[in-house]
């Protein structure tokens, strides 16, 4: 197998987040900022900032808010109470702080061109992000905690490749941080799925060209409610193969076997996938979830190499801390492997049950991602 970028890597959790940000930005070192953060709904959308600036108070520090338009049918709309009091919180975080600025960066989710909507979401915000200046930030934050997945994986993707492009770049740190929780993931719904179904932006791997007649694997990484979703791309694809992918170990231990049974109709049944097909990785490791995708994919590559290898389409259907691992698997394959993602057209709560949220809430865990900088320096 070939050297991972991230073979050695840094993971930091809850119960280590604080002790980490009063050590790495302590106030001896000249240390700039660029946090980025999405606005929206989610209760957590403000947890990991409030933690870092409790921290770190004599910091300079340019808050970025991405502020996405979902459109004006948006079941999200529904909402904006919930996100008044979020943006209401986050005025009170920042100008508690006399160092902090705050700007905002706009992005449209979908374009109409005539009856057709087009999602452009995650092309609008590489282009945003390319051209955005960072030269003069030590360190740069980003919190995907209120955001949608074709946003952040877009925007994670264009600060890798921004900072591996330019000789001048190389040292910044760059962290991904979120507040994860398994349960409030559950019940945020999401509606209007996007009727195109193509590979997320700057992550195609060239599988889509009509002249790539190699061997097709999915991987679907599977999460609660995404039956109709992964049914949906599996006709789309007519993969050769197919190999789910589950979290295990997880918080709860039995929800891998939860999973199982909500997907046996159209895994066994339908799909007749074999048993040995399933593979399994730790719910909250997203670098191990690089890892055994990059294994597989690598594999996969070797058994077919008479056939010049195979393509690889990787579906994300679970969690924001393994849909970072197969960012990081993306972004470093970057030929003969394509993400996709179904954007949805907004969100809506379980029930409508906003304090079970606020409740669930109180168990959300951040866990913070060190992909680039003074960690890796040899």
């Amino acid at each position: 197998m070939n050297d991972l970028r991230w073979d050695s890597y840094v993971l930091i959790s809850n119960k280590d987040i604080n002790s980490f940000w009063s050590n790495h930005f302590n106030e001896n070192d000249k240390r700039s900022v660029l946090f980025i953060l999405g606005k929206g709904f989610d209760i957590r959308m403000n947890l990991v900032l409030k933690s870092f600036l409790e921290q770190s108070k004599f910091l300079d520090i340019n808050c970025l808010l991405v502020e996405y338009n979902e459109g004006a049918e948006s079941p999200s709309h529904k909402y904006k109470d919930l996100i008044y009091a979020n943006i209401t919180e986050l005025n009170n975080i920042l100008f508690s702080n006399n160092r902090t600025r705050y700007e905002s960066l706009f992005i449209d989710i979908w374009k109409t061109e005539g009856r057709e909507k087009r999602r452009i979401g995650d092309r609008d915000i590489s282009e945003k992000i390319f051209n955005y200046d960072i030269t003069n930030y030590s360190d740069i934050i980003v919190d995907v905690s209120s955001l949608p997945r074709g946003i952040y994986f877009a925007l994670i993707g264009t600060l890798l490749k921004k900072i591996d492009s330019d000789e001048k770049l190389k040292r910044k740190n760059l962290f991904v941080t979120v507040a994860e929780n398994i349960e409030i993931d559950k019940r945020i719904d999401e509606e209007g799925i996007d009727e195109r179904i193509k590979c997320i932006h700057g992550f195609g791997g060239g599988i889509e060209k009509e002249s790539n007649k190699k061997p097709l694997i999915f991987l679907p990484v599977l999460g609660e409610k995404k039956t109709n979703d992964l049914n949906r791309l599996n006709t789309h694809l007519n993969p050769q193969e197919i190999c789910p992918i589950l979290p295990f170990p997880s918080k709860n231990p039995r929800r891998s076997d939860s999973l199982l049974i909500d997907y046996h109709k159209i895994l066994f049944d339908e799909l007749r996938i074999e048993s040995q097909n399933i593979m399994y990785v730790p719910e909250q490791n997203p670098f191990e979830m690089y890892r055994i995708l990059s294994s597989t994919i690598n594999n996969y590559n070797n058994s077919l190499a008479v056939l010049s290898g195979c393509n690889t389409a990787v579906a994300v259907f679970s969690s924001k801390l393994l849909t970072i691992g197969v960012l990081l698997a993306a972004y470093e394959k970057e030929e003969g492997l394509g993400v996709y993602n179904l954007e949805a057209q907004g969100y809506s709560i379980e029930n409508e049950d906003i304090e079970l949220l606020e409740l669930l809430n109180e168990n959300s865990e951040i866990f913070l991602m060190w992909l680039n900088g003074e960690a890796y320096e040899k």
